[in-house]
């Protein structure tokens, strides 16, 4: 189904596929996964095991202004933080992880 940014907001809440103008979200079903996943054009944003709570993977590096409105409703609609939260906690992450080396 064809959506605009409400809509993105709503199908990526429920989990459902979508068509937007420069994204889409859609479900695998494979022998090997079950996934729900969220692309800016052809870039894999977010990915989600269909049946868990807790991404698997979720793509914070800049591309666009349009992929970070994106990047931006999976942030706020999955982990109910900003899109700026999140990155600044990923930094703060990844600083901690290279002390440690």
């Amino acid at each position: 189904m064809k959506v605009n940014y409400q809509g993105v907001r709503e199908a990526i809440a429920r989990r459902v596929e979508f068509e937007g103008n420069s994204c889409k979200g859609t479900r695998i079903i494979s022998d090997t996964e079950n996934a729900y996943k969220v692309f800016s054009y052809t870039t894999l944003i977010f990915k989600i095991a269909y049946l868990e709570q807790k991404p698997d993977f979720f793509n914070l590096e800049f591309y666009s202004k349009t992929t970070s409105k994106l990047q931006g409703i999976i942030a706020d609609v999955i982990f109910g933080k900003s899109l700026k939260e999140l990155r600044k906690n990923y930094q703060k992450e990844l600083y901690n992880y290279q002390d440690k080396q």
